[in-house]
């Protein structure tokens, strides 16, 4: 099956704090890492849930809240790959071929040394 990689808004700015952390969160602490958003605990549970379903979170653990226990969710991969999987999903050969030569042809120096260590 393939993945859907398209995120609402609000997904996106969920995804983007487990991205920026890269830890767990629980649902309530996901709304309080957010102040500029109005997201209530249900919002967001509706979110995670669409997320989960998506394949971007995982449960990763449980976390003692209060007198219950709330899920810890993370990230099932990282922005880079994510951006990368969106690369490759609307390219073609000859177009990720041009992205690679840009890419090598923008690079300074010590990046090419660094891709040339990694290919190596």
């Amino acid at each position: 099956m393939k993945q859907n990689l398209r995120l609402t808004r609000s997904e996106k700015e969920i995804m983007d704090k487990f991205w920026e952390k890269e830890e767990g969160f629980t649902c309530s602490e996901i709304v309080d890492a957010s102040p500029d958003r109005s997201w209530r605990k249900s919002s967001a549970h509706l979110l995670i849930n669409a997320l989960l379903k998506k394949g971007f979170l995982e449960v990763s653990g449980f976390k003692k809240s209060a007198k219950n226990y709330a899920r810890v969710f993370k990230a099932k991969f990282s922005y880079t790959d994510y951006a990368i999987k969106i690369i490759m999903a609307g390219s073609t050969d000859d177009n990720i071929r041009k992205l690679i030569y840009k890419l090598i042809n923008e690079a300074t120096l010590e990046e090419l040394e660094e891709m040339k260590m990694i290919v190596e």
